[in-house]
């Protein structure tokens, strides 16, 4: 399960990931690494041969992104 976002989490190489105070910041990088995660999905579902639909929630606008390979696919 992820960390709250009010809890620090250590990575690989003694990194220690923090919230975004930043609002530009923020919204930079949550634009930055969706767009990269869409890449890396579509990049898997080429190689793997796979159907890959992610969610991406934003709690705090209450509104939420798909991304999927797959046109025709559905939640159902």
């Amino acid at each position: 399960m992820a960390p709250c976002s009010t809890q620090l989490s250590v990575r690989g190489k003694g990194r220690v990931i923090r919230p975004i105070a930043n609002s530009n910041n923020l919204r930079n990088t949550k634009c930055r690494r969706t767009k990269n995660l869409a890449k890396k999905s579509l990049e898997m579902s080429i190689q793997c041969d796979l159907d890959i639909m992610i969610i991406v929630y934003d709690r705090k606008f209450n509104r939420y992104k798909e991304i999927t390979t797959n046109p025709n696919m559905d939640l159902a």
